[in-house]
C-alpha cells in the first residue's frame, strides 16, 4: 500500500503495529515523529523559498512562520552574508560602510540588511521549512511525506513502541529512522559538494 497521505500513514502504522486499539493515539505518535523530523532533517525535501519585493529599514523583513534554518539570502540576485545581531549592531553604530547590501542579521522575528538596500529591491531567502502541523485531515500531505514516507512511518513506530514500553522494538525502529534520516541528509550534502556554494555564515 502506498503511503502518500495522512490517512494512509495512520493505517500503515496500525498495520505494522498489529494493533487496532490505538487509533486515538496514533496521531500523537505522528506529531512526535514530525517534531523530530523538523529538528533533524536538512534535505531538499524540506526546502522552501520566500521572496520580498521592497525593503523598509525600520521594519525589516518578517521571518517566515515556517522558517527553521537559512540556506541562502540574496538581494537583487547578489548573495548576502548572514551575521549575528551583535555584529549587525556594531555595523550600525559604526556607520562607515557604504555600497551594495552585504550583510543580513536576524533580530527576533525580523531580518535586517546592512547597508539597507533600495526600497524596490528584491530579497530572496532559501530555507529549511518547518512542516509540523501540516497533517490534519486524512487527505493532507506534505513534501516530506510524499518523498519519504518511510521516515514518518519509522519515526512514529519509535514513539508507538516507546509508549507501549517495548524497548526491543524501539531500537529496531530507531535504527531504521536514523538510516532514512542519514540517507536524506547525505543526499543534500552531496548536492552541496557537487557545486552549490553556500553563502550563509553560521553566525548563531
Amino acid at each position: 500500500m502506498a503511503i502518500t497521505k495522512y490517512g494512509e500513514l495512520k493505517t500503515a502504522i496500525a498495520r505494522w503495529m498489529e494493533r487496532e486499539d490505538l487509533d486515538d493515539t496514533i496521531p500523537d505518535f505522528i506529531s512526535l515523529a514530525e517534531m523530530r523530523i523538523c529538528r533533524e532533517l536538512r534535505a531538499r525535501v524540506n526546502e522552501s523559498r520566500q521572496t520580498w519585493t521592497g525593503y523598509d529599514s525600520g521594519a525589516g523583513l518578517d521571518v517566515p512562520a515556517d522558517y527553521l534554518d537559512a540556506l541562502a539570502f540574496t538581494c537583487d540576485d547578489k548573495p548576502l552574508t548572514r551575521i549575528g545581531e551583535q555584529k549587525y549592531q556594531a555595523l550600525l553604530a559604526d556607520g562607515s560602510y557604504s555600497g551594495d547590501p552585504k550583510y543580513i542579521a536576524r533580530q527576533l522575528g525580523h531580518f535586517f540588511i546592512y547597508p539597507a538596500p533600495d526600497s524596490d529591491s528584491i530579497i530572496g531567502l532559501t530555507y529549511y521549512q518547518d512542516i509540523s502541523g501540516s497533517l490534519d485531515a486524512d487527505s493532507d500531505t506534505n513534501a516530506v511525506l510524499t518523498a519519504a514516507p518511510d521516515i514518518y512511518l519509522f519515526g512514529a513506530l519509535v514513539e508507538a513502541e516507546s509508549y507501549m514500553m517495548n524497548d526491543s522494538r524501539v531500537s529496531l525502529w530507531e535504527a531504521k529512522f536514523q538510516d532514512q534520516l542519514k540517507q536524506l541528509n547525505s543526499m543534500a550534502d552531496e548536492e552541496a559538494l557537487s557545486g552549490s556554494a553556500s553563502i550563509v555564515c553560521a553566525a548563531y
